[in-house]
C-alpha cells in the first residue's frame, strides 16, 4: 500500500522522522522538477538512497570516483560470480582499496543522495510499505542502516546553508540583459528591505528586474510559473514575513494548484494576507486590461524587443527609474505602507509580544501528534484575537460544529449545542466559497443566504466576520469562524491567524501519516537476502 503526498504539505524532514519513529520498512520515492530520488528503509533506518543522475551502484562509486580501475572491478565481479559473496570484500582482497574505505564510500554516497533531496523545494512523494526488494530499488545497500533523524538534521543544515547561498545568487542574478543606469538608494539600516517574488513567463524580463532592483532588495526570487512562486510566498508567510510580489497578467494559471488565472492568483494572495503588497507587472506598450483591483498598484517592465537592444538604452533606463519609484507609492488610508526599502512585514506589524506568541504557537503545532492536540491550540490562539470563535469539521458534504469559545457572549451555543450544528456547504455562498477556494474570507455585511450559518451561532448578525480553512492532504478538513460580538470592534489583521492555520494543516498531515503507518499491516514476506549483506549490481 502506498502513502502519497506533496513536499509542500509534508517536508522530507518530517517524513524521515515519522518513518524512523514508527520503525517501518519500505521505499520512499520523490519526484520534483529538480530531480528524482528513492530512499529504502528497513526498520525505520535508511539502508539505501539514490538520485537520478548520481551514482547508481557500487561500480559508479568506485570506478567513477577513480578508486579502482574498471579492470579491477570487472575481475572482482567475475571472481564473485554467483557465489553471493560481497563484491566489496572481493575488491578489498584483490586491490589497494580497503574494506573500511569501501564501506565509508557506500555510506557517503547514501548520505549525499538524501541530503541532495533536501534541496528540492517542491514535489510529490509516495511511500510503499514493504520489506522485500523489487526491481528498480537502489542497489547500494548498507550493512548497518543510517539514523533517519540524523540525516534529517544534516539535510536541514545543508538546506539552510544552500538557501542563503541561493538568495545571494538570486539577488545577483546572471549578467543583465542590458546594463541599467539607476540612481543608487541608501536603504535605512533600521528597516530591512522586503524580499521580492516576481512571476513572469518572460525569463529575460525577470533577469532585468533583478538587475534593476538588486541594490534595493538583497533577496529577489523569480519564477516563470505562478505555482512555483506560490511555494516561495508560503515559505515567507510561514516565517511571519511578507514579501513584495510582482505578478504578470500573462502568468498562466495552474489547475493542479487550483489557480484558475492570474486574477484568481492575486485574489488568493490578498485574501490569505491582506497586508501583503502585490503589484501587477505589465509589459511596456500593452494596454492595462484591468485596474489594479485587489492589487496595490501597477508597474511596468520592458517589452521583449527592448531587452538586449542597444538603441533602447534610454528607454530601459527610464523604465528602471519608473519601476523603482513605482514600488514606493504614497500610503493610502487602511493600506500597508511601502517604502523604497520594501513592504511592511508581518513581523513589524505585530508587537514583539504578539510575534513571540506566534512563534510559540507554531512551535507547539510542530510538536503536536494528533488532531486532539492541534485543534485546541487553534481555538486557543484564535480566541486571543476574536471575541467569539467556532471550529467546524468538513466531512461527508457537511460542515459540523465541534468546539467554540465565547459564542455565548451573543446568545450562541455551548460546545454541546455547537456539535448539533450541521450545514451543507451550498447553504451559504460564503461558506461554500471558502471551502471551494480554500482561501480565507472576511465579510463586512452578512448576506441573506449567509444567515443560516450566523443564526446558529448567536442572536444577532455581526457587522464583520471571518471564515478560514484548514487544509490537510490537499483538501479543506476544517473551518475557523471568528467575530467580535457583542462589542463589534473591527477585526484586526489576520496574517498571524493564517500562519497558525497553515501550521495546523501541516500538523494534521503529520498526524494522519503517523496513524496510517501505525495502522497499516505490513504483510510482505521477509527479505530473501540476509539483512546484513549488501546487494550490488554490475
Amino acid at each position: 500500500m502506498s502513502l502519497i503526498g506533496s513536499l509542500e504539505d509534508l517536508s522530507l524532514a518530517d517524513i524521515l522522522q515519522i518513518i524512523n519513529l514508527s520503525q517501518k520498512s519500505g521505499v520512499l520515492a520523490i519526484r520534483s522538477d529538480e530531480g528524482e530520488g528513492r530512499i529504502v528503509f528497513r526498520g525505520g533506518l535508511v539502508r539505501s538512497a539514490v538520485v537520478k543522475g548520481g551514482p547508481q551502484d557500487l561500480r559508479d562509486v568506485l570506478v567513477g570516483g577513480s578508486f579502482v580501475s574498471a579492470e579491477e572491478f570487472a575481475a572482482a565481479q567475475a571472481s564473485v560470480g554467483a557465489s553471493g559473496e560481497d563484491i566489496g570484500s572481493a575488491l578489498a582482497g584483490a586491490s589497494t582499496i580497503s574494506q573500511e574505505r569501501i564501506d565509508s564510500l557506500r555510506r557517503e554516497t547514501v548520505e549525499a543522495a538524501v541530503v541532495r533531496m533536501f534541496s528540492w523545494r517542491s514535489g510529490e512523494f509516495s511511500f510503499d510499505l514493504r520489506s522485500e526488494d523489487e526491481p528498480g530499488d537502489p542497489p547500494i545497500f548498507l550493512a548497518n542502516g543510517l539514523n533517519a533523524q540524523y540525516l534529517a538534521m544534516e539535510g536541514l543544515r545543508v538546506q539552510d546553508e544552500s538557501g542563503r547561498d541561493l538568495d545571494a545568487t538570486e539577488a545577483t542574478g546572471p549578467d543583465p540583459v542590458h546594463e541599467v543606469a539607476a540612481t543608487p538608494v541608501s536603504p535605512d539600516p533600521a528597516t530591512p528591505p522586503a524580499p521580492i517574488v516576481a512571476i513572469d513567463p518572460d525569463l529575460r524580463a525577470l533577469e532585468w528586474i533583478k538587475a534593476v532592483l538588486g541594490d534595493l532588495h538583497p533577496q529577489i526570487h523569480v519564477f516563470q510559473r505562478s505555482d512555483l512562486g506560490l511555494v516561495r510566498i508560503r515559505q515567507y508567510l510561514a516565517r511571519a514575513e511578507l514579501p513584495l510580489v510582482l505578478v504578470s497578467p500573462s502568468a498562466p494559471g495552474d489547475p493542479l494548484s487550483g489557480i484558475r488565472d492570474n486574477a484568481d492568483f492575486v485574489r488568493r494572495l490578498k485574501h490569505q494576507s491582506p497586508r501583503m503588497t502585490v503589484f501587477w507587472l505589465y509589459e511596456e506598450g500593452t494596454q492595462h486590461l484591468s485596474a489594479a483591483g485587489e492589487c496595490d498598484g501597477v508597474v511596468t517592465r520592458p517589452a521583449p524587443h527592448q531587452l538586449g537592444n542597444a538603441r533602447a538604452s534610454h528607454q530601459l533606463e527610464d523604465l528602471a527609474r519608473k519601476l523603482r519609484a513605482g514600488l514606493s507609492p504614497p500610503r493610502s488610508e487602511g493600506a500597508a505602507s511601502v517604502t523604497p526599502d520594501g513592504a511592511a512585514s508581518a513581523a513589524s506589524a505585530l508587537s514583539s509580544a504578539a510575534l513571540g506568541r506566534l512563534k510559540e504557537m507554531t512551535a507547539r503545532l510542530s510538536g503536536s501528534s494528533s488532531r486532539g492536540e492541534v485543534l485546541p491550540l487553534v481555538i486557543r490562539f484564535a480566541a486571543e484575537r476574536f471575541s467569539r470563535v467556532a471550529l467546524f469539521m468538513v466531512r461527508d458534504d457537511l460542515v459540523v460544529g465541534i468546539a467554540q469559545s465565547g459564542l455565548e457572549r451573543a446568545g450562541g451555543p455551548d460546545d454541546k449545542g455547537l456539535r448539533e450544528v450541521a450545514l451543507h456547504p451550498g447553504s451559504s455562498a460564503w461558506l461554500g466559497g471558502v471551502i471551494a477556494g480554500a482561501v480565507a474570507a472576511r465579510v463586512h455585511a452578512i448576506q441573506p443566504d449567509d444567515l443560516p450559518l450566523v443564526e446558529r451561532l448567536g442572536d444577532r448578525a455581526p457587522d464583520e466576520a471571518y471564515l478560514a480553512p484548514i487544509e490537510s492532504s490537499g483538501r479543506v478538513v476544517a473551518l475557523l469562524y471568528g467575530d467580535n460580538l457583542p462589542e463589534g470592534r473591527p477585526i484586526d489583521d489576520t496574517s498571524a491567524i493564517e500562519v497558525v492555520l497553515h501550521h495546523a494543516g501541516l500538523a494534521l498531515d503529520r498526524a494522519a501519516l503517523e496513524c496510517a503507518l501505525v495502522e497499516i499491516e505490513d504483510e510482505a514476506p521477509p527479505l530473501q537476502r540476509p539483512a546484513d549483506q549488501p546487494r550490488e549490481r554490475a
